[in-house]
């Protein structure tokens, strides 16, 4: 029983409003807004000076005009330099391919040449030996009438290219005689 009290006392209280805070009374009326005026230096123009804002702001704007037009072709003109700096760093990596390719054909040379001496060594310890072995006469010592080809100091020379004609390195490298022909 003492329970049921409790329960209907707090009841009573919510429901008398006497535990809660009191709402201050609607206001339907609307808030007044204070109508400051305008300071002076915000006021329209006279009605003269309005012509003359108008013509100022025609400049104004035919300026703007001008610069928007310079602003593009700035941009034109910077597409362009990006397109010439990348056709710049083309060529310069072509001119480095070229470079590469012009170092590895000079080394190609240098062993052509080392080969050559090389050859011309080796042709004249043969001669050397042939005249050892023939005691000192050649055949073309013993002939007067010897007609050598090209000349009596000059050889043919055949080079070839083991894969010829198809694309390949094309340097003759592969097998190269020289010879010499001597009729009598």
């Amino acid at each position: 029983m003492a329970r049921a009290a409790l329960i209907v006392m707090v009841t009573w209280f919510f429901v008398s409003g006497e535990g809660m805070a009191k709402k201050p009374p609607k206001d339907d009326t609307p808030p007044q807004e204070e109508i400051t005026p305008l300071p002076e230096d915000v006021m329209p123009p006279p009605e003269g000076d309005i012509e003359e804002l108008r013509q100022e702001n025609a400049q104004l704007q035919a300026e703007i005009d001008l610069l928007n037009d310079d602003i593009a072709q700035l941009k034109f003109v910077s597409a362009d330099n990006k397109k010439v700096k990348a056709e710049k760093d083309l060529l310069a990596a072509d001119n480095k391919e070229i470079k590469a390719e012009k170092d590895k054909l000079a080394a190609d040379n240098k062993k052509v040449k080392e080969e050559k001496d090389k050859l011309a060594v080796d042709h004249k310890k043969v001669k050397e030996e042939n005249d050892k072995l023939d005691g000192g006469t050649t055949a073309s010592s013993q002939v007067v009438g010897w007609q050598s080809y090209p000349s009596n100091s000059g050889y043919y020379v055949v080079a070839c290219e083991d894969m010829y004609p198809s694309p390949g390195d094309y340097d003759f490298n592969d097998l190269a005689v020289a010879y010499r022909l001597q009729l009598a």
